[in-house]
C-alpha cells in the first residue's frame, strides 16, 4: 500500500475520530468508526484494502485488537492500547515525551504504518497491521487511553451520580 492511499486512510479515521461524541467508544463505536473512515476512502485506495481483507469490512476487524490483547500470541499488546501523557506540557514537549517513548499507542501505529508501507511485508503481516491500526486510531481518540498514569487513564476517578 502506498504511502499517499494510507496517509488517506489515517486522515480519514482521524478526522472522523475526531467528530466523535464520547458515546461512540466501545465495540459498536470502533466498529463505526471503521465502516465511515472504509466509506470515505478513494477508490484505489479501497481496492489496495480488499487485496489484503479481501470482501470483508474494516469494521469487521476493528474490535479484533481487544479481543485478541489476552492471548498468549498477542500478550504484548496490551500496552499498546493507550499513552500515558504529562498535563501542562507545551505542544513540543508533549510530541517530545509521545515520541521518546517505546510502547505506547503513539509508537505502535507509527510502526504499523511503516510496516504496512514496506513493500517487503508479506500481505498476511500486513492484514494484521491493519487489524491493529483501525483498532489503534480509534483508542488514541478515547480519553481513558490518553491519560495520566498516575490515574491509570482515569481508572481510578471516582465518579459520583
Amino acid at each position: 500500500m502506498n504511502t499517499r492511499i494510507l496517509k488517506k486512510i489515517f486522515i480519514a479515521v482521524f478526522f472522523i475520530l475526531g467528530i466523535a461524541e464520547a458515546s461512540a467508544w466501545g465495540v459498536t463505536g470502533h466498529r463505526v468508526v471503521a465502516e465511515i473512515a472504509e466509506n470515505h476512502l478513494t477508490n484505489r485506495a479501497k481496492r489496495k484494502l480488499k487485496k489484503l481483507i479481501g470482501k470483508q469490512k474494516l469494521a469487521y476487524w476493528a474490535n479484533w485488537a481487544d479481543n485478541v490483547r489476552n492471548d498468549p500470541e498477542w500478550k504484548d499488546t496490551g500496552v499498546l492500547h493507550y499513552v500515558n501523557i504529562t498535563p501542562q506540557n507545551s505542544k513540543e514537549e508533549f510530541i517530545k515525551e509521545l515520541k521518546s517513548k517505546d510502547t505506547n499507542v503513539y509508537t505502535a501505529i507509527q510502526e504499523i504504518m511503516d510496516s504496512i508501507k514496506d513493500k517487503r511485508t508479506a500481505n498476511k503481516d500486513k492484514e494484521i497491521d491493519l487489524r491493529f491500526l483501525v483498532h489503534f486510531i480509534g483508542d488514541m481518540m478515547q480519553p481513558m487511553h490518553t491519560g495520566r498514569e498516575e490515574d491509570l487513564g482515569g481508572n481510578l476517578i471516582k465518579i459520583q451520580f
